[in-house]
């Protein structure tokens, strides 16, 4: 039974990773573009007030999905992308400060305790909705688009899509 359970799960996460290679595929090829940003906005403004990580209503403050101390190049600091409200999301300073300038996916298989684990079936679909539209100008900047297994771990997994947040704030030591 746990075999079976274990089985369905893995088929799962194969289909999740598919499903964003294709969407990042149609997205670079044209034949699909982003929504536009304020969909996500509203639905964020609509949203109960609370921690988008683990629930919490009190001692909230603004997180910033894609660290705003990224710094791709000199336009970083003024992106509206990377430092408006369209990167932001409710979190409690708890959360905040475990979460840090890791990238979203860093950060869940850490949260979850279970890196190798389907660890991005905790993340919520508005935050990973705004956080794939940030890293994704992100990538752009930093002109990785195309870049294949950018963490070097021999394999493409979303943990790559966090590559350029890694990569950019440690430079600064963010």
């Amino acid at each position: 039974m746990a075999d079976v359970k274990i089985r369905k799960n893995i088929q799962q996460c194969r289909l999740v990773i598919l499903n964003i290679k294709k969407t990042f595929r149609d997205l670079q090829s044209g034949r699909k573009s982003w929504s536009d940003i304020l969909r996500e906005d509203k639905q964020l403004v609509e949203a109960p007030k609370v921690c988008v990580f683990c629930g919490a209503t009190e001692n909230l403050v603004w997180e910033h999905i894609v660290p705003r101390s990224l710094h791709i190049n000199d336009r970083c600091p003024a992106c509206d992308h990377l430092q408006g409200i369209h990167n932001q999301v409710w979190c409690c300073a708890l959360c905040n400060a475990r979460k840090s300038t890791k990238g979203l996916y860093a950060f869940f298989a850490e949260f979850s305790g279970d890196p190798d684990g389907d660890f991005f079936d905790f993340i919520p679909a508005l935050l990973e909705k705004k956080y794939l539209k940030t890293i994704h100008f992100c990538h752009e900047c930093a002109g990785t688009l195309t870049a294949g297994d950018l963490d070097g771990d021999g394999s493409l997994t979303v943990l790559d899509l966090d590559e350029v947040v890694r990569r950019h704030v440690a430079a600064r030591g963010g």
